[in-house]
């Protein structure tokens, strides 16, 4: 099944002035969401985020309110849609 899903950020720069873009996600191949913080270097509090553990993907926001509106979204999202099964090799 496909699923997917867009950030309501699509992107953001960073301090240094780097663009980190937020891809649309299947989530029909992530096993779980959670919030987090993407931190660039160990030093800085770094962006608030949302990590979809197993697809490998990470968005990232420029506050916090936006990044809760989007996971309260996706986990409502999250729970009507079947997890795709593992394909036999």
């Amino acid at each position: 099944m496909v699923y997917f899903v867009k950030c309501a950020t699509p992107q953001i720069k960073y301090l240094r002035g780097e663009t980190i873009v937020n891809n649309p996600v299947n989530l029909a191949l992530c096993t779980e969401l959670a919030k987090t913080r993407e931190a660039w270097y160990p030093d800085n509090k770094g962006k608030p985020a949302i990590k979809f553990m197993g697809c490998n993907t990470e968005w990232v926001y420029d506050d916090e309110r936006t990044r809760d509106a989007d996971f309260d979204r996706l986990s409502s999202i999250q729970s009507t849609v079947p997890v795709a099964e593992p394909v036999a090799a």
